[in-house]
């Protein structure tokens, strides 16, 4: 009689329903997942805390971000704009859209993103950084000078900042003496930097500074090491010898 009654408890215990996780265990749950690469689980579970709460604008980023790293950008991008429309200020958000679209592959909306971000917040010297260089790539120079001057403005030590100024000096406004002035700045800040030496022999090079040029061009070499680029430089040093 015993051991009927302990099978039927068995089986009732086995028949009743699991209890449901609360929002905060699913939460917790999904960043775990996240953390572990369990993107595709991540996704399932933070959709569960959005279905459950609509409003709640944790879990919704969440759930954009696990869409993300999974590499469902356009899902990444619509969950990211409910996200937004819960919290329209989340500089967070803007950013996160901003990857999206950039993994994407559409610039213009990336722009636009990074544009709120630094709306937001605008002393943030990343976004801002980061959106003068897609102003840059794009050719929009006036806006990508504006931008790393504003990154200067905020913080002189950024060498990043000088060296774009200076590009855009030498590409944009054809003023030389500008762009050696900047790219020399970024040198005395990270002076191991080939591609700021390279900018600066090129800026020489504008001048018409042989000497300096070929100085530049040789600090350039020795901080090199792709052996290709390192040929490349030798034989345009020799050239400018020649000249």
């Amino acid at each position: 009689m015993k051991t009927r009654i302990a099978i039927v408890c068995a089986a009732l215990l086995l028949a009743a329903p699991l209890r449901a996780q609360s929002p905060d265990e699913l939460m917790a749950a999904g960043q775990t997942q996240l953390q572990t690469g369990e993107f595709d689980h991540a996704v399932s579970t933070f959709k569960k805390v959005v279905s459950r709460d609509p409003s709640n604008f944790q879990a919704q980023y969440n759930l954009g971000y696990s869409y993300l790293q999974w590499g469902k950008y356009s899902n990444a991008i619509k969950e990211f704009r409910k996200a937004l429309a819960l919290n329209p200020k989340s500089a967070t958000t803007y950013l996160s859209l901003a990857d999206a679209y950039q993994a994407a592959e559409d610039p213009e909306e990336e722009g636009k993103a990074l544009s709120a971000a630094v709306r937001l917040e605008p002393a943030v010297l990343a976004p801002r950084l980061r959106l003068a260089k897609l102003y840059e790539a794009s050719g929009t120079l006036q806006s990508a000078k504006d931008e790393y001057l504003q990154v200067l403005q905020l913080n002189p030590g950024v060498a990043a900042a000088y060296a774009g100024v200076g590009r855009i000096a030498m590409g944009g406004d054809h003023l030389p003496s500008d762009a050696i002035r900047h790219f020399s700045r970024a040198i005395q800040i990270a002076p191991d930097s080939a591609e700021f030496w390279k900018g600066l022999a090129s800026a020489h090079e504008m001048n018409s500074d042989k000497a300096a040029a070929i100085e530049a061009w040789n600090e350039c070499f020795k901080r090199t090491a792709d052996p290709a680029q390192k040929a490349e430089i030798t034989e345009h040093i020799a050239a400018l010898k020649t000249k």
